[in-house]
């Protein structure tokens, strides 16, 4: 019985002396094409703040693509903020709607297209 009580003494101790170890956040790909409506055009990309693309992009009239980038997020939704030109558009982007966004500029505004599947170019 002395064993018995000592050996929980021992594991409630340890329970409760031992670090919280919450488990890592699981992070998720979200893919960011530039779509239609680039022509020369420099942009910067911010997602939650932090700049993720900062370049001079123009569509390939072809397939109706600028070109990509895939990042990791550990978060259920995201801001992302495009800065080309005089344009700053801004939008909060829940993934759970799809992990797939294309940007693409018309006139002088921005638009954002969201998917669950990758985006198919000709």
């Amino acid at each position: 019985m002395k064993h018995l009580i000592r050996i929980f003494t021992f594991l409630a101790f340890a329970a409760f002396t031992l670090p919280d170890q919450a488990a890592p956040p699981n992070p998720t790909s979200l893919h960011i094409d530039f779509q239609g409506g680039f022509q020369k055009s420099p942009i910067t990309l911010l997602v939650d703040d932090k700049v993720v693309f900062d370049k001079t992009i123009s569509t390939n009239p072809v397939i109706g693509c600028a070109g990509g980038i895939t990042i990791s997020v550990s978060k259920d939704s995201v801001v992302i903020i495009l800065k080309c030109l005089s344009l700053e558009f801004t939008q909060t982007v829940n993934l759970a709607a799809g992990k797939y966004v294309g940007l693409s500029i018309s006139g002088n505004k921005a638009i954002l297209t969201q998917s669950k599947t990758p985006f198919a170019y000709d």
